[in-house]
């Protein structure tokens, strides 16, 4: 096949496999072996491809067509203009959760030197906000000793290492002083919508960073206790939140002495998305 030829043919696959965006991912599957940007893919449509990468193209999409994320086949995805390595066990970043790392960076109190990111994942907000800020230090932690080595790799391929320090933890283990800004895109999955999500996600990305228990709320009534001693005073805590939660997020937080009102940020589709909690 040439690249045209290919284009076609993997757009078809895709479609009939119900992939809702059947173009764009042939082309992403292309660029990735090729190692050409998408415009690239149009300059010689005649080029033909290898029959080895070809071959390799096909795997790719049936592996696609089976539902396997597109990020985990591609190994990589992109993140607040950062390119991040993605693999199976770790949960893959939601271009949504940018949301979370701007709004952090609007609350980062005058002078914070030290952050916070708890339940880091492939250490993508940690990342950003680092790179977004040169005076930054950040500690990352997860329970997951899957999350905790691929955040080491991204940290170490941005080039951040000397301000991103990673540990393996739960909670606010190996967490010692008290920061201007904690962040947070905990599990919070209800126990009943865990059962309902989309097969990529219900049966490729990790449960241990997805469920949030019976109502969704269990890693929030662990953390908010602790809140006081974390932050420092006038500190933030920034969370992401499932849609229809803030109110009993919000009361939860309410009972925990030293909190002050929880604040709501919804995302482009009007949808309830962050909470923000302010130390007094």
């Amino acid at each position: 096949m040439n690249r045209r030829e290919a284009i076609t043919a993997l757009t078809a696959r895709l479609t009939a496999a119900g992939v809702s965006t059947p173009l764009v991912e042939a082309e992403l599957f292309l660029c990735n072996h090729l190692k050409l940007a998408r415009h690239e893919l149009y300059l010689s449509p005649a080029e033909p491809i290898d029959p080895e990468i070809e071959q390799r193209l096909l795997g790719d999409v049936e592996r696609r067509c089976q539902r396997e994320p597109l990020q985990y086949i591609l190994g990589e995805t992109d993140f607040y203009g950062l390119t991040f390595t993605v693999r199976p066990g770790v949960l893959i970043p939601r271009p949504e959760t940018e949301l979370l790392v701007e709004w952090a960076i609007e609350l980062l109190p005058s002078g914070t030197e030290l952050v916070y990111d708890v339940c880091c994942g492939s250490g993508y907000i940690a990342c950003a906000l680092a790179y977004s800020n040169q005076k930054l230090r950040v500690v990352a932690t997860d329970i997951s000793a899957d999350a905790v080595e691929l955040t080491r790799h991204n940290v170490g391929c941005l080039g951040l290492e000397e301000r991103i320090t990673v540990r393996q933890g739960d909670l606010d283990e190996g967490l010692t002083e008290s920061v201007g800004l904690l962040c947070c895109n905990p599990p919070y999955i209800s126990a009943g919508e865990l059962s309902s999500l989309e097969s990529e996600v219900a049966r490729h990305e990790p449960h241990l960073a997805l469920g949030g228990g019976e109502d969704g709320l269990d890693f929030y009534r662990r953390i908010f206790p602790r809140l006081p001693v974390l932050l420092k005073p006038g500190g933030w805590a920034v969370f992401e939140i499932g849609d229809g939660r803030f109110s009993a997020l919000a009361e939860l937080a309410g009972a925990v002495s030293g909190l002050g009102k929880a604040h709501l940020r919804r995302d482009l589709s009007q949808r309830e998305r962050l909470l923000a909690l302010q130390r007094d």
